[in-house]
């Protein structure tokens, strides 16, 4: 890819190839909040979709890292698209009392598409050997090696290097695309948002879908009570609180341009859903800082320091396969936090937590490195510990700031500005994680254990 090879280089070509997706995502997000509003959850969905396979086929047939960021930016626009759109079309179909555990899902799919990326990463490079071409053969030898017929061969004279397969790349890229078709398929038979019908005015195309979803059979004049209830819902969750000049307006005659004039205009008695909503983004913003210091010290063990590997662990293999084993970690703690966490205890109270116990753990880890940083020679203790923190922190991670920031989004937020509320949380988010695969590798490769600790 015509990369010169040098450390600063490399961490630079690495930090753009990753930040370029979530550059993407922060402007995904804020695209298809316009798409999902005039389009429909259902639609934005489906060109999202579109986008993660076109990207997907620009970087596995990459010719150039022109390609790559091409590619990546693209599907950066999907991941920011399915991000925005998922939550809140979760949250819009799911009853009250499943919500939480169902938006919730959404955080374990998104970590379960992680683990799956680290393990064909460490296939990959496990089956995908790199080969040893000759750069200047011998005179009586090809550029394989082997000597042709009838021709002296003189070795001396020959240099070679190592040529690294393709696929070692080439097959992750390509099985982000699988994802994208399996997920069109399976929307031929979802049906669109209840709540954005009923928003649009189409009320009995909203009511029998609702009835479709709570396996309600409607009665001839509209339905028995459980369905008139769930019509109530509709109607009253989909009716914009009316402005304070008196003037009565629907929710399908908003438009997204009329909910950014209801912050200043409010009356002071609603200015508690504003305050709401700050706390919605900054519980956003907290929860990408906290994986913020988890993905510095996961470089840790990720990115080369010389021969060693910062915490002591060496060669590319063995930081594969440990960041296998902390993609397993954190699928397992967020589908143990959504079965048995999510519905105990407040919202606010696990992100508190969960946020107090990183901060501990990131203390002990900076110590340790500064104490006992690692000197080459076989595995220490203190990278033994070091490697336990990072396990306990994304258990930790996964039970609090993983899933709840998600929940907790798609609760807060008023009706009349839940969609530009949830489409500021993710493009923060976003953003937050651009920043943070910018600066990290080059900042490792610049000031190595001084930034870890």
């Amino acid at each position: 890819m015509g990369i010169d090879g040098t450390k600063v280089a490399v961490a630079t070509v690495n930090s753009n190839v990753v930040s370029v997706l979530f550059g993407g995502a922060f402007f995904g997000a804020i695209i298809t909040s316009w798409a999902s509003y005039y389009l429909g959850r259902r639609a934005a969905l489906l060109y999202s979709m579109v986008l993660f396979m076109l990207g997907g086929a620009l970087q596995t047939a990459a010719k150039n890292l022109a390609w790559i960021y091409g590619g990546r930016f693209v599907s950066g626009l999907a991941v920011g698209a399915t991000s925005l759109v998922a939550p809140y079309y979760i949250a819009e179909i799911s009853p009250t009392k499943h919500r939480a555990r169902t938006v919730g899902a959404f955080q374990a799919f998104l970590v379960a598409g992680s683990l799956l990326a680290y393990w064909v990463t460490y296939g990959c490079d496990l089956h995908f050997h790199p080969t040893t071409t000759n750069i200047n053969p011998p005179p009586g030898t090809n550029t394989t090696g082997t000597t042709d017929p009838g021709s002296p061969a003189d070795p001396a004279s020959s240099s070679s290097h190592l040529e690294f397969h393709s696929a070692q790349w080439r097959v992750p890229m390509g099985i982000q695309m699988l994802p994208g078709v399996i997920f069109t398929v399976l929307m031929i038979g979802v049906k669109e948002s209840p709540r954005w019908l009923a928003g649009k005015g189409r009320k009995e195309d909203a009511i029998k879908v609702l009835a479709w979803l709570r396996c309600v059979k409607l009665e001839k004049d509209g339905g028995d009570s459980d369905s008139g209830s769930e019509k109530t819902s509709v109607n009253g969750g989909t009716t914009s609180t009316p402005p304070p000049t008196g003037q009565e307006k629907s929710k399908g005659e908003e438009t997204p341009r009329d909910t950014l004039s209801v912050l200043p205009t409010q009356a002071p008695a609603a200015r508690s859903d504003e305050v709401n909503a700050i706390h919605a983004e900054f519980a956003g913003i907290q929860a990408q800082l906290d994986e913020t210091r988890g993905a510095s010290y996961r470089e840790l063990f990720s990115r080369a320091n010389g021969k060693r590997f910062a915490i002591g662990f060496s060669d590319t293999r063995s930081a594969l396969l440990a960041s296998g084993v902390f993609g397993v970690c954190k699928f397992v703690a967020t589908v143990a936090s959504l079965a048995f966490t999510v519905h105990r205890y407040g919202r606010v109270t696990g992100m508190c937590a969960g946020t107090a116990a990183h901060a501990v753990l990131f203390f002990i880890l900076g110590a340790i490195l500064k104490t006992r940083p690692p000197h080459g020679g076989p595995i220490k203790p203190a990278s033994i510990a070091m490697m336990a923190l990072l396990y306990l922190y994304v258990i930790i991670y996964s039970f609090a700031m993983g899933p709840l920031p998600w929940v907790y989004s798609s609760e807060i937020y008023p009706i009349r500005i839940r969609e530009l509320g949830q489409m500021w949380f993710t493009a923060l988010t976003w953003a937050c994680n651009f920043a943070t695969s910018k600066v990290t590798p080059i900042l490792f490769v610049s000031l190595s254990l001084l930034f870890a600790s």
